[in-house]
């Protein structure tokens, strides 16, 4: 029957339609409008060669979704302008010097200094990118992105699967990279296996450089110990294998002495679970979460009208937005629009009213 609909232009019944959203966990409003056709540009994601075709698919789903949930605050409320720099560089003449010194140019540009970043998440946040949380069903994507050149505007979504707070910021670096050095890549390229291996390792290594830069981070860095690399983790919030690969890139050590820290947290089983995993806490996006909270408190605007614009499943809808589960159950709301404002250690999130 699902065939007969879809190539036949058969309709089904009021009540089969409406036990077809309940199975779905739709309302019935997201059979009925016209088909989201708006354009995906490149998609950057990370283990391209050993993610499926259909993960791949369920999560460019989800980026529609994201999209749309977008577009739809920006009704009410005004979003940062996007204030993140544009390398204009071909990848294939990019050399690591060069990378080290745009993702300097970087740090500068958006007023971070040179000391720890006290939150990727919010940093991109402030500088007009879109990020969200994504239980995406798969360890093997663990972020991915999109520059939205109709919008003008970056996508970015960050695994909910791993629950490692420096693994999220490394990704959340790594999406950095391809917005600044690669948002005119096309998929062709992408998709090409040699050229998708040159341009994850250049995110890589912008993530490294951004994380942790170079004099500071050489100049902090003491002995080639386990103690050691626990206390840089903990000041810089960056992996300890992270950091090993960082001095690596550095040529602060010798192959004998990287070789000798891995085998050692390879003894205490830290490749997989390093200390201070289970301390420090993943980051989250608010720009979302605050600005339907502010639609909702500030409009007419009920839960119920979010979930009729925008019919896809509830659940996903909150934690695409890095809402709770259940904030979008019907209840009530109140009155026009405003501004949304979060200050967090010194970051500031500041959207203005819409005229």
């Amino acid at each position: 029957m699902i065939s007969q609909y879809e190539k036949n232009g058969v309709t089904p019944g009021p009540q089969v339609l409406e036990q077809m959203a309940r199975e779905l966990k739709v309302s019935t409003q997201f059979f009925l409008r016209a088909p989201n056709r708006a354009e995906i540009g490149t998609v950057f994601y990370r283990s391209l060669k050993s993610t499926s075709k259909a993960v791949r698919g369920r999560a460019v789903t989800k980026l529609g979704w994201l999209k749309e949930l977008t577009r739809y605050v920006e009704g009410y409320v005004e979003l940062p302008e996007v204030d993140i720099p544009d390398a204009e560089a071909d990848p294939l003449s990019l050399s690591n010097k060069d990378i080290e010194r745009i993702a300097r140019e970087v740090r500068e540009h958006f007023g971070l200094g040179y000391a720890p970043v006290d939150d990727m998440v919010l940093a991109l946040e402030n500088h007009g990118a879109v990020v969200s949380r994504l239980l995406a069903g798969s360890e093997k994507v663990d972020a991915f992105s999109e520059w939205c050149s109709e919008e003008g505007r970056p996508y970015v979504l960050l695994s909910e699967d791993k629950q490692s707070a420096v693994r999220s910021r490394l990704d959340a670096g790594h999406e950095l990279g391809h917005m600044v050095l690669h948002r005119r890549v096309p998929q062709a390229v992408v998709n090409s296996r040699d050229l998708f291996n040159l341009i994850e390792a250049q995110a890589f290594r912008f993530a490294g450089a951004f994380l942790l830069p170079k004099e500071e981070f050489a100049a902090d860095f003491f002995l080639p110990e386990l103690n050691e690399l626990y206390r840089l983790k903990k000041h810089w919030k960056v992996a300890m294998s992270a950091i090993i690969k960082r001095c690596q890139d550095l040529g602060l050590l010798p192959d004998s002495e990287l070789k000798r820290l891995y085998i050692a947290m390879g003894r205490r089983g830290w490749r997989t679970s390093e200390p201070l995993d289970d301390e420090l806490v993943p980051e989250q996006p608010k720009l979302l979460a605050e600005s339907t909270r502010v639609i909702l408190e500030e409009t007419p605007t009920t839960r119920r009208d979010i979930c009729t614009s925008l019919p896809h499943p509830r659940e996903d809808l909150e934690r695409l937005a890095g809402l709770p589960l259940g904030f979008l159950e019907e209840r009530e709301s109140g009155p026009p629009r405003v501004t949304v404002r979060e200050e967090r250690r010194g970051n500031v999130v500041d959207f203005p009213k819409k005229p």
